[in-house]
């Protein structure tokens, strides 16, 4: 057993995150912790001009020029379940990429009496084929749905390419960038993205429960919550007011403001330094495993020096659960099964068991990397653990 966890589980969420982002939670927490919009007094009007200055910060970094068209979430996935159920119409035909999370599939399943899909063409990493794109354009396609780049094997799809033919042939580009933000360069102008969706949580190292959604000029959204909004309130029917009609109830305050945090250590850092280097740890891991016998790498190289630092791998005789288990009871934090991608597995070809996903993040270290190696060695070696 070893005395320190080395967490290699960044895709799940980030951790350990900026010593800013543990320090401006607690101190609105602890100096200015109230709900904004629901009075007129000073730690009101305070709290307030927090959101306000984050929501205008996190908004620059993705190149959003109207920062009131940033609606803050908990989470993607509901920043996803608003995109589609609030922007969907009865018999919209929707294209979508082949490495989807749960978080787009189970909302599309619950929508499938309303609209109808359509996977797009991919190779066998994932990655899109962009003449099929065009070809599979129906008169009733009004959506392509990407994820930006995979939880599972870190395919990265050319993002640009995408939104240049969806803006020629007017179609709406939704983006999944769950794990891309933070990684990768997001321009929601230069990319033609009309919804972009986003958790705070992984790349932007910020905390948990925290989320957004851009939504373009070109979409009119219908909230799918409703409830207080702080205004307005003598009507019974929801607001639609960006963004305050799409964020009823109480934000999660401290997280958009810790948010806002991770985003400006991003921005200090540079995103090039934090790809570059979680390029160099997939890469070291990739040649350490290819020396492990019978090991199978599931990773795609963007080709041009971008990653989001996921790779996932199996070892030939191994179930996927016993030997995470095997490397968890060893204190490495890794994922195994489907990582909640069946539909990304099914591309991959490693539905159903799935699975382990290795994610090291900017703060793990080329020894946890090899110290990760060894015990995926010594336990492949000795078979003990096999079954």
């Amino acid at each position: 057993m070893k005395d320190e966890i080395i967490y290699l589980d960044n895709a799940s969420t980030s951790f350990p995150k900026p010593e800013t982002v543990y320090s401006e939670t607690d101190t609105f927490l602890r100096n200015c912790g109230v709900n904004i919009g629901r009075g007129e007094n000073r730690l009101e009007h305070e709290a307030a001009e927090k959101v306000l200055e984050s929501r205008r910060r996190i908004a620059r970094f993705f190149g959003i020029k109207d920062y009131r068209r940033l609606v803050f979430t908990y989470n993607a996935t509901l920043a996803l379940n608003l995109a589609l159920k609030g922007g969907l119409k009865e018999s919209d035909h929707l294209l979508v990429g082949p490495m989807q999370h749960n978080s787009v599939m189970r909302p599309l399943h619950a929508l499938k009496e309303r609209v109808t899909t359509s996977e797009l063409r991919h190779n066998a990493k994932g990655l899109l084929d962009l003449n099929s794109l065009e070809e599979q354009i129906t008169p009733q396609t009004k959506m392509v749905v990407i994820n930006h780049a995979s939880n599972v094997n870190g395919v990265i799809q050319p993002l640009s390419a995408i939104g240049r033919i969806c803006r020629e042939k007017e179609l709406l580009l939704l983006v999944d960038a769950s794990q891309s933000a933070g990684s990768i360069p997001i321009d929601i102008e230069e990319c033609n993205i009309d919804l972009l969706a986003f958790t705070g949580h992984k790349g932007l190292l910020g905390p948990l429960g925290v989320g957004g959604l851009f939504v373009g000029e070109r979409i009119l959204l219908e909230p799918i919550i409703e409830g207080g909004t702080g205004f307005a309130s003598e009507q019974e029917r929801q607001p639609r007011n960006l963004p305050e009609g799409f964020e009823a109830g109480t934000r999660n305050t401290p997280a958009i403001i810790g948010l806002a945090e991770g985003i400006s250590f991003i921005e200090e850092i540079g995103l090039p330094a934090i790809s570059s280097h979680k390029s160099a740890l997939i890469d070291r891991l990739k040649a350490g495993l290819e020396e492990v016998e019978d090991a199978e790498i599931y990773h795609s190289d963007s080709g041009c020096g971008e990653s989001c630092g996921v790779l996932s791998f199996t070892v030939e005789g191994w179930k996927i659960e016993d030997i995470g288990k095997v490397l968890n009871s060893r204190d490495f934090v890794v994922r195994g099964g489907l990582q909640c991608a069946p539909h990304a597995h099914r591309a991959l070809n490693t539905f159903p068991e799935g699975t382990i996903r290795v994610s090291p993040g900017y703060f793990s270290t080329e020894q946890d990397i090899d110290s990760f190696l060894q015990s995926v060695k010594e336990i492949t070696v000795s078979k003990m653990y096999q079954t």
